[in-house]
């Protein structure tokens, strides 16, 4: 039998937010193209993400994308999300 390794991490003193970013992608393309980009941007404030919704139209795909991000070290400041924002959506428009 294997035994499971928890590994402890204490909460922040600091909150975290959440962001949400709709992606419009045309049907060609699937939530896979979006995850690779996704696991490619790096920040130093994702604590996590995940798909939260997918809506389908004719010709094409929106795909909801939920950060979670904080810090353990401070409160982020309006400035370090808009980073964050703007980091992202540069990104996006690339790939």
């Amino acid at each position: 039998m294997e035994k499971n390794t928890l590994i402890y991490k204490p909460l922040s003193k600091y909150p975290f937010t959440t962001l949400d970013y709709t992606i419009i992608m045309s049907k060609d393309n699937n939530y896979e193209t979006i995850k690779e980009v996704v696991e490619s941007f790096e920040n130093e404030y994702i604590i996590d993400y995940k798909l939260v919704g997918k809506f389908e139209l004719e010709n094409e795909t929106k795909y909801t994308i939920r950060f979670t991000v904080g810090s353990y070290e401070k409160t982020l400041a309006t400035e370090d999300l808009q980073q964050f924002k703007d980091s992202f959506i540069s990104l996006i428009k690339v790939k």
